[in-house]
């Protein structure tokens, strides 16, 4: 029985070996499974990502990155900066990713890709160390073209609106609720024989440049009318004192707090108008003159042949009284 004992306790023994190898090599391929999960994920990004140590050289580059950039063999660090650095600002910001990095901190950077003096993409360069290896570097490298054509459009866009209000036919201002200029475009400026930058940054206040504001008006307002949409003629003043008709059309809001407001009011200058209906009321005025007293018949008939309007020539021609 001491033998069978002995014999079992053996078999005991080595089957607990076996079964603590058998979990060793289960972990070990787990283990060895997850690392091939994390390194699969990590090539099947779409964003070039690289791994580097503190020398520069690559540990590690995905299939995007190497998509991306032709390394090879080559160091990471030269590789980028032929890529980076065709400008002097962007070596310097690709320099400050560097020297961030090997202080230990993180580096964002938003760089340009230039060939042959064009900028042909636009690249976000996100780079920091690695969480517990901190002689390695992960570098993530985001395609941002499409972004920065859209904010480029953007801009050119707003620069040509704001051109076109400051070189407006007509006036345009804004003004808060004390009657401070908040904006002025150059064209009602030049009006005022000032600048945008005396309305915006001086003293001057809306009812300075008004000839007579009508009394009791709040300082923002041209009218007594209640705030909204408003549309009044009156008469501003020049600096040199003249003064010149104006019809302004004025939107008032109010602010967030319910206190503050601001207007957007646009100018129109009528003294052009006005002297093309004097001109045009000078030129009917000679037209009835020469139509009354000119020297040979006149008429005016309508689609019936039937007489309108005729002259004293006519009359006198037909020998007939002005009343038949």
């Amino acid at each position: 029985f001491v033998s069978a004992g002995l014999t079992l306790v053996a078999a005991g023994t080595m089957f607990a070996a076996a079964f603590s190898t058998w979990q060793q090599v289960k972990q070990g391929s787990a283990e060895s499974q997850q690392e091939t999960l994390l390194r699969e994920a990590f090539h099947s990004v779409l964003t070039p990502q690289l791994i580097t140590d503190r020398d520069g050289k690559v540990v590690l580059a995905n299939r995007a990155f190497r998509g991306w950039i032709d390394i090879g063999n080559q160091r990471a660090d030269e590789v980028l900066a032929a890529r980076f650095t065709a400008n002097s600002t962007a070596a310097s910001d690709f320099q400050n990713i560097k020297n961030t990095l090997l202080k230990g901190q993180p580096g964002i950077a938003e760089l340009p890709v230039i060939r042959g003096g064009k900028v042909v993409e636009w690249r976000r360069i996100v780079a920091r160390p690695i969480e517990g290896f901190p002689q390695y570097f992960h570098w993530r490298f985001e395609d941002i073209s499409e972004r920065r054509r859209m904010e480029r459009a953007m801009r050119d866009e707003q620069n040509k609106l704001v051109d076109f209000m400051a070189h407006a036919p007509v006036g345009i201002y804004a003004v808060d609720q004390h009657g401070k200029f908040r904006f002025a475009n150059k064209t009602l400026a030049e009006w005022l024989q000032v600048t945008p930058e005396e309305l915006i940054r001086g003293d001057i206040r809306l009812h300075d440049v008004l000839d007579q504001a009508p009394m009791g008006t709040a300082a923002h307002a041209i009218t007594n009318e209640p705030q909204g949409d408003l549309r009044g003629e009156t008469v501003m003043r020049r600096r040199d004192g003249q003064v010149f008709p104006v019809v302004i059309t004025q939107t008032v809001v109010m602010g967030d707090d319910g206190k503050s407001l601001r207007t957007r009011s646009i100018v129109r200058d009528l003294s052009q108008e006005r002297e093309w209906q004097k001109a045009l009321s000078v030129s009917e005025y000679r037209f009835q003159r020469l139509f009354a007293e000119a020297p040979i018949g006149v008429l005016l008939l309508d689609h019936t042949y039937t007489v309108i309007e005729c002259n004293h020539a006519f009359h006198a021609l037909i020998r007939r009284p002005k009343a038949t």
